[in-house]
């Protein structure tokens, strides 16, 4: 064959021992990626041929880990990003408010400075009030 030398019955029977162990763990729906990494690593390639399945089963096993991992990594950034934006919009909506409060705080000092008729004339006074009282 040119991947290597055909499997024979005793080492069909060694891959579907591997494959049963593996199955135990797919069939709880829960890995135990310590039980996982001692059985990868307990795997011995039996020839040369052995070692191209057992480096697309190491490849596979990776994937499908890592890929949960990120799924899970991105779900919480994505979580994240959201509650961030949230309070950015909250503290953003009463920087508005307070500006509105602040403006209409100096508006109501304009106004009540034009009706008691401080302005220029009441600067002039207060700085003219002191030599009159003399």
């Amino acid at each position: 064959s040119p991947d290597g030398p055909e499997i024979t019955e005793g080492e069909e029977a060694g891959v579907a021992v591997c494959w049963a162990g593996w199955g135990h763990y797919a069939a709880e729906n829960a890995v135990d990626v310590f039980e996982l990494s001692k059985w990868i690593a307990s795997l011995r390639p039996r020839s040369v041929a052995d070692f191209k399945p057992m480096f697309i089963l190491a490849q596979a096993l990776f994937k499908d880990l890592l890929s949960e991992k990120l799924k899970l990594m991105n779900d919480e950034n994505d979580r994240l990003k959201q509650k961030h934006l949230a309070e950015m919009d909250k503290v953003l909506e009463q920087m508005r408010l307070m500006q509105e409060e602040l403006d209409d705080a100096n508006k109501t000092i304009s106004k009540l400075k034009t009706e008691l008729g401080v302005g220029k004339a009441g600067s002039l006074l207060g700085k003219a009030g002191p030599t009159v009282a003399r």
